[in-house]
């Protein structure tokens, strides 16, 4: 996936939560390891992308949450976050889709949150 190494070397280990966030309007991503930021993954993202997680090994078990439940390390909330939290918790979508005209699709960030291992 990275042609070259990422982050700063850490690795994550039973009991940790990795995060990431896609921050739609800039085309950032992000990782995060227990909360902190392990810097800039890509960017000039767009299109549409789909979470998924992916193990190799036997005996590797995930535990998935995309936002239905709350996050043990929060991500910066500018309300953007928030907002597409409540799309996941809630299943409706953004207001920019039911016709609500003050919100427009760039003013919603799409959130791929965290993963526990």
């Amino acid at each position: 996936l990275f042609p070259e190494p990422y982050g700063s070397g850490a690795r994550a280990s039973v009991g940790d939560v990795i995060g990431c966030l896609w921050d739609r309007v800039n085309g950032r991503v992000v990782f995060t390891l227990n909360g902190k930021s392990l810097g800039l993954a890509y960017a000039n993202v767009t299109g549409r992308y789909y979470p998924a997680v992916t193990l190799h090994g036997p005996d590797i078990r995930v535990s998935v949450n995309f936002g239905q439940n709350p996050f043990r390390f929060q991500p910066e909330n500018d309300g953007r976050v928030q907002a597409a939290l409540n799309c996941v918790r809630h299943n409706t979508p953004p207001a920019f889709l039911r016709g609500d005209e003050k919100h427009t699709p760039s003013s919603i960030n799409t959130v791929t949150p965290s993963s526990q291992v």
